[in-house]
C-alpha cells in the first residue's frame, strides 16, 4: 500500500506488478508531477476516446442508410459519412495507428 490515494475514490492505491493501481476502482493510475505531464500521459486515452465516437457515428449513419430509402436523404448520409471517415483516418494517423 502505498502513502498515495486515488483521485476518483480516494482508497489507498497499492503497486502491484511495477504499476500503481486502485484497488477499488480496479484501475491503473499514474502519478505526475505537473499539468504538462498529465497532460501527455491523458493524450492518449483522450484521443482513444475521440476514435470511439467517430466509431460510433459511423456505425450509426450506416445503420441509418440501411433503412433509407429516399435517394435525397441516401445522399445527406452519404457525405455525412464521408466526413465521419476522414475524421476517422486523421485520428488513426494522430494516434499513430
Amino acid at each position: 500500500m502505498l502513502s498515495k490515494h486515488c483521485p476518483a475514490c480516494d482508497a489507498p492505491l497499492v503497486k502491484y506488478k511495477g504499476e500503481i493501481w486502485c484497488p477499488i476502482c480496479e484501475k491503473r493510475v499514474v502519478i505526475v508531477k505537473d499539468d504538462a505531464e498529465a497532460y501527455a500521459v491523458s493524450l492518449p486515452y483522450r484521443l482513444l476516446e475521440v476514435e470511439q465516437i467517430i466509431v460510433d457515428k459511423i456505425v450509426e449513419l450506416a445503420r441509418k442508410a440501411q433503412s433509407e430509402s429516399d435517394p435525397e436523404s441516401l445522399k445527406i448520409i452519404g457525405e455525412n459519412l464521408d466526413v465521419w471517415l476522414s475524421a476517422f483516418e486523421r485520428i488513426r494517423k494522430v494516434r499513430g495507428k
